[in-house]
């Protein structure tokens, strides 16, 4: 058995995660990065981006992070299924006796101090207020590579701070 396994705390996570669904993962709703450049974003690293709607935007701005697509995924969570998408957990969960990403992620303290807020209101599709990466554009992001900085982001933790940014880039 793997050492994560023997981590109480991976466990319980697991375990409170499988109580919703064996598909329950938290990033959905607490993590997003956004390629403003190319109008995609996503909550995880292992699926394909999806394209933002730029009608979604203008009905709501949240929708930057809360589209439609991604709410269709946190309901199939919310009914304990496994979105397709997010197949590179699956494949560790049912090929290995380690956990997978889905785990870890939803295991960070931004994210499972929320966990009851998303798990118990089950119509609660939006996202919660969390650090969010903006990717500005390919030239920025390779330019900022060879300086040795691995990302352009910014962390927002506040809604305030979040709507100010984006009043900044005029969005």
């Amino acid at each position: 058995m793997s050492e994560a396994f023997e981590n109480p705390f991976f466990v319980e996570v697991k375990d409170s995660l499988d109580s919703v669904g064996k598909g329950m993962c938290l990033a959905k709703w607490t993590q997003v990065t956004m390629q403003l450049q190319t109008g995609h974003n996503h909550s995880c690293h292992h699926p394909a981006t999806h394209k933002i709607s730029e009608l979604e935007i203008a009905r709501n701005p949240s929708a930057l992070h809360n589209t439609k697509f991604k709410k269709l995924r946190r309901k199939e969570m919310l009914e304990g299924k496994r979105p397709e998408e997010c197949d590179y957990c699956w494949g560790v969960e049912d090929n290995s006796d380690r956990f997978s990403d889905r785990i870890f992620k939803s295991s960070e303290s931004w994210s499972w101090e929320y966990k009851e807020e998303m798990i118990t209101y089950t119509n609660n599709l939006k996202s919660i207020t969390m650090p969010t990466k903006v990717r500005l554009c390919n030239k920025c992001y390779k330019k900022q590579r060879t300086k040795g900085i691995d990302w352009v982001d910014w962390e927002l933790t506040l809604d305030e701070e979040r709507d100010l940014k984006l009043k900044e880039l005029g969005i």
